[in-house]
């Protein structure tokens, strides 16, 4: 059986637990003098295919022993309250995110919750990769945050096997996108990004956009197709910025360097140097356009 492998990265969260007696936790404010603190989880998981339910939420066990941080899942996979997650990416979600303090869990576990959700990042023919968000809830201190921890196992009874520090991430002001898009996730060389953790759909419905716009003399099919992708969730997606004349500038810079796959990029899981070469070329533009701006300006006198 193909083993599973799992990522996960932990930063200080902000959780409410609402009841002392029935413990259920979200991602609202603690006290500091509470023993338990919440942790916000990003994860990268590859597994046999089926092995797990993607855009469902999984239960967790968390424990630290000889061996290092466990994990283990409980319970069957559910949805709860999360119809709109499915037009979200996994940042969005875990605003929404809960969980309860399981009796299984006893007083010697940590416990949490985790989204998980099907990607294209590049992994073996025998497994599937997904991408994870979620919440845990610990003893105050005793997880550490900015750590890679890279676990293993049969089915999803996974032991800890190695872990490193990671210190650009979650920096400060940052989103959560932002860690899911430095190229620290994965297991083969290079380390790569997750550059877009929307459902595949929308992912390819946004793609879809994108080429038909870009179309000089599209049809009067593909007209229409275009109009029918904006009332989806891509549409809604894309709706931010697109009619802005500044965005409309700054695309047509793109497509004078040759680069307007940036705005749809036909690989969302980059490596450092193609990270690098994106981020070249929309410092260029952007630089063209405040040089632009400054001399279309009145001089100061």
């Amino acid at each position: 059986m193909v083993a599973t492998r799992l990522q996960l990265i932990f930063r200080e969260g902000v959780g409410d637990r609402r009841s002392s007696s029935e413990p259920r936790w979200s991602s609202r404010s603690v006290e500091d003098s509470d023993p338990f603190q919440v942790m916000v989880a990003l994860g990268h998981l590859e597994a046999a295919p089926g092995l797990v339910q993607p855009e469902k939420v999984v239960d967790v066990l968390l424990a630290a022993g000889s061996r290092g941080l466990t994990v283990s899942t409980h319970g069957a996979p559910y949805d709860r309250e999360l119809e709109w997650a499915h037009e979200s990416s996994l940042p969005e979600i875990v605003r929404g995110m809960i969980t309860s303090k399981p009796a299984v869990a006893g007083g010697r576990y940590a416990f949490g919750s985790l989204y998980v959700r099907e990607t294209r990042f590049p992994t073996t023919p025998d497994r599937t990769s997904y991408a994870l968000v979620g919440i845990a809830v610990v003893r105050r201190g005793s997880l550490p945050e900015r750590t890679m921890f890279e676990l293993e196992g049969s089915g999803l009874d996974l032991v800890e096997t190695d872990r490193r520090p990671v210190s650009e991430a979650f920096e400060l002001g940052s989103s959560l996108w932002q860690t899911y898009g430095l190229p620290i996730w994965g297991w083969g060389i290079p380390a790569r990004a997750i550059g877009n953790t929307l459902p595949l759909p929308v992912i390819d419905a946004m793609r879809r956009m994108r080429d038909l716009e870009a179309l000089p003399e599209p049809t009067a099919e593909q007209k229409r197709e275009l109009v029918a992708l904006g009332k989806g969730p891509a549409g809604s997606v894309l709706a931010v910025g697109r009619t802005d004349p500044e965005y409309q500038r700054f695309r047509e810079l793109l497509r004078e360097q040759g680069r307007e796959d940036i705005l749809s990029p036909r690989d969302d899981y980059p490596d450092a140097t193609a990270l690098a070469d994106r981020a070249a070329a929309v410092d260029l533009a952007i630089r063209e356009m405040l040089e632009s701006e400054d001399h279309a300006s009145p001089r100061m006198r």
